[in-house]
């Protein structure tokens, strides 16, 4: 990451994995303390460890974030109070605050294609090399299984949900580049 790719920013969002949880935290103290610019965590390993991760950030978002994450922003736009904002964690006066969860989302239908081409670098061979041959999709949440070793139940619930084959057709045609050869559902 380079500081000045993200100055004058209103907000960063970073999502972390268990294997970029050090570097995320690393990089949203980084952000918080040099450019003064609110950091929200959120993906499986902060949902999953959210009062480690809450620590490192301003907002932490759990479980799926769309929404929530949207509320946010508006909330913050508008100065109104993120206290309702659910599947929101947050510092305040040194102590940690969970909101109840947000429910999941019924309807994967309704969630946008992702804009890959905000994401430098993301089709660049020297960069990101399998990205640029595989076009990463997701398709499906939920697990009706819930295997001990497993994220996915507690990040996004027993109950299974799925894309319908028209989205998942449209979201290739749109946004898969000639030279992806493969899909990663």
């Amino acid at each position: 990451m380079n500081i000045n790719d993200i100055q004058g920013a209103d907000l960063v969002g970073i999502s972390i994995q268990t294997l970029t949880a050090i570097r995320g935290y690393q990089m949203s103290e980084q952000i918080k303390n040099q450019l003064k610019i609110p950091v929200v965590l959120g993906g499986t390993y902060a949902t999953l460890n959210t009062d480690e991760a809450v620590k490192y950030a301003d907002y932490l978002v759990r479980n799926e974030d769309e929404f929530t994450f949207l509320e946010l922003v508006e909330a913050l736009e508008n100065n109104i109070s993120v206290d309702d904002i659910l599947g929101l964690s947050y510092m305040k006066n040194g102590e940690v605050y969970h909101n109840p969860t947000c429910p999941f989302i019924e309807n994967l239908d309704m969630l946008p294609y992702p804009n890959w081409k905000l994401i430098k670098g993301m089709f660049k061979t020297k960069e990101t090399m399998i990205n640029s041959y595989v076009y990463p999709m997701q398709i499906t949440r939920g697990c009706p299984f819930n295997c001990t070793f497993c994220s996915v139940t507690p990040t996004f619930g027993k109950k299974f949900r799925y894309r319908s084959i028209e989205s998942v057709i449209d979201e290739l045609k749109t946004n898969k580049k000639k030279s992806q050869k493969f899909c990663f559902f």
